[in-house]
């Protein structure tokens, strides 16, 4: 099975300073016949972030940057798992059926705010806000049954409406 991610990171200055937020995707997973295996990311169509190992940072200069893996989930149970970083620093990131790099373009996604508040996006549209987070907090969103399932350290937090498309870019 082939697997695809993506994973948006939207950054911002703070008070005229940029930040140099950073983003360490654990694991991608795909089940298959009920057994799992996490892998780790590999790293392709890298745009306005520093790759080190299977974490993101902002590229001096860039305010906008994202990066795509050589994964994807064509069918059936598959997430994307990751920890933040730092808090304080405005990100996106999740699941796409069509990476642009752009908040609107994440199908199932988790939005970070400067401000420390943790919204669940879909098609770019918020359909909830979850309270706060920080920079040790691990977020998970990804298909499990039939129902895209988001989780913020390990427990869930919100189930999407909307039934999984495919595929699924993380």
């Amino acid at each position: 099975m082939k697997l695809r991610w993506h994973v948006g990171v939207q950054v911002k200055s703070h008070r005229g300073r940029p930040r140099l937020p950073h983003l360490a995707l654990l694991a991608f997973a795909v089940s298959a016949a009920s057994v799992s295996a996490e892998e780790a990311i590999r790293w392709q169509r890298v745009d306005g972030v520093v790759v080190s190992g299977n974490a993101l940072a902002k590229a001096p200069g860039a305010t906008v940057g994202s990066a795509v893996s050589a994964q994807l989930v064509t069918s059936g149970q598959g997430y994307a798992r990751f920890v933040v970083g730092e808090g304080g620093a405005a990100k996106a990131m999740g699941l796409a059926t069509a990476p642009s790099g752009s908040v609107a373009s994440l199908r199932f996604g988790f939005q970070l705010g400067s401000d420390s508040g943790v919204s669940v996006v879909e098609n770019g549209v918020i359909k909830a806000q979850l309270g706060l987070y920080n920079g040790a907090d691990e977020f998970r969103v990804g298909v499990e049954g039939t129902a895209v399932v988001y989780r913020h350290n390990t427990a869930v937090v919100y189930t999407s409406a909307a039934s999984p498309v495919y595929p699924l870019f993380a």
